[in-house]
């Protein structure tokens, strides 16, 4: 059987009927619909908790809200269960997770412990943030880095450089990207994005 490298993408309160490639075409979305054409690409979705904290949980370990414990916003999940990640890693995968984790509980500036980041290895991550220009994370080894420019930018740049490096090892790799935007506040983002009509 062949390994597959997985990019799972997800960005914050983002619907799928505000992309072009599920239909809107008020939208401007070319690089997603562009990555929509050559993936996979879901058309039913269902949430029996549609908070960011108990999906984020569910779409991890695949348990329902009362199994993995993270039941609402900033209560913790239960970080023994196996995620995907742990999985992965034992299928020989590179392991990585960018972005928004909000699945550690408050206060939401933290780091992750090493014990609590359900198996991912390579670690770029700010527990919960929506100050999108004036961001940070947090690295494997627990250090702080201030984020220069728009977060969703910079930490698209670092997805591109781990797809990059891992692109070039013989292991298959699995990222997952979580993008704070479009998440509100809305009015922040940078102005190249913004489309006049």
């Amino acid at each position: 059987m062949d390994d597959y490298n997985i990019l799972f993408i997800f960005s914050d309160q983002h619907r799928a009927c505000d992309l072009n490639c599920y239909g809107n075409n008020q939208i401007i979305s070319p690089n997603f619909d562009k990555l929509s054409n050559q993936s996979l690409q879901f058309y039913n979705c269902i949430s029996n908790t549609p908070v960011c904290v108990p999906v984020r949980g569910s779409i991890l370990t695949g348990y329902h809200p009362n199994n993995h414990k993270a039941l609402t916003n900033d209560l913790p999940i239960d970080y023994k269960i196996k995620s995907i990640a742990n999985i992965l890693n034992e299928n020989n995968y590179n392991t990585g997770y960018i972005g928004k984790w909000h699945l550690g509980s408050i206060p939401r500036n933290r780091f992750i412990d090493k014990h609590e980041r359900m198996g991912f290895k390579e670690w770029k991550v700010a527990n919960c943030t929506h100050d999108y220009n004036h961001s940070h994370y947090f690295d494997e080894n627990n250090r702080y880095y201030r984020i220069n420019g728009y977060e969703s930018d910079f930490q698209t740049d670092m997805a591109l450089d781990f797809i990059g490096r891992n692109n070039r090892s013989e292991k298959p790799w699995t990222l997952y990207l979580s993008w704070g935007p479009p998440h509100n506040p809305y009015q922040t983002a940078p102005k190249n994005y913004k489309q006049i009509y």
